[in-house]
């Protein structure tokens, strides 16, 4: 599928589960009291819609291990971005976690660069 069907289909059904787990009906006067309905609307594209969408058509162009390296290394790019520029405080578990991914990573990647190397020429 391409990656707008994927989006479309992901939002969709947070879409309907959301009817189930929010009065929908209070939601929009809540957002019309508010005015709120376009800068929900702006944020909801600006933030997810477009950048969910430029990943999947990312993910799309690269190999599995590089789709595998991106996707795992977000978590700790989004952690590192929070701390440098947003002054969130790191624990020690989400330090330790963040060292797990990225053991994980180097692992992936050193045996993605054993699969590359050509087979040796046996000699007869």
């Amino acid at each position: 599928h391409s990656p707008l069907t994927l989006v479309l289909y992901g939002y969709s059904l947070a879409g309907l589960f959301w009817l189930f787990a929010v009065n929908p009906i209070s939601t929009a006067n809540f957002m019309t009291t508010k005015q709120l309905w376009l800068p929900s609307l702006l944020f909801a594209v600006f933030s997810t819609v477009i950048p969910f969408t430029l990943f999947l058509t990312g993910l799309s162009r690269v190999s599995p291990t590089g789709a595998s390296i991106a996707s795992g290394s977000e978590t700790i790019i989004a952690s590192l971005f929070a701390f440098i520029f947003l002054g969130e405080s790191l624990v020690m578990s989400q330090i330790f976690g963040a060292i797990l991914i990225l053991g994980a990573i180097i692992l992936l990647i050193l045996a993605h660069s054993q699969t590359q190397q050509e087979p040796q020429d046996i000699p007869n």
